[in-house]
C-alpha cells in the first residue's frame, strides 16, 4: 500500500500542478495568429504558479511535521498504558 501510494502520488500531483501552471500561463499569454501562445510579461507569466507551489510546499511541510508529532504522541501514550498495566 505504501509503495503504491508513493509511486502514484507524483503522477497525480504532476497532473494537478501542470494544469495549474498551464492555466496561469494561459491567463497571462496572448494567442498569436498561428495559434501559439506567447507571454511577454517576464516573471509575471508564472508568478501565480510559483505562489501555488510555495503554498503547497508549506502545507506539505506542515502535514509532515503534524504526522511526526501525532505518531510520537501515539507511541508515548502506548508506552504509558503499558507501564500502567505492569
Amino acid at each position: 500500500m505504501n509503495w503504491g501510494t508513493m509511486t502514484v502520488s507524483p503522477v497525480i500531483s504532476g497532473i494537478v500542478f501542470n494544469a495549474g501552471y498551464g492555466a496561469v500561463f494561459d491567463a497571462h499569454s496572448k494567442v498569436q495568429e498561428n495559434g501559439d501562445r506567447v507571454c511577454e510579461e517576464g516573471l509575471e507569466c508564472y508568478r501565480g504558479a510559483y505562489w501555488i507551489t510555495f503554498a503547497s510546499s508549506l502545507f506539505a511541510i506542515f502535514m509532515a511535521l503534524w504526522v511526526v508529532r501525532w505518531e510520537r504522541r501515539r507511541k508515548l501514550d502506548e508506552e504509558r498504558e503499558i507501564r500502567r498495566e505492569a
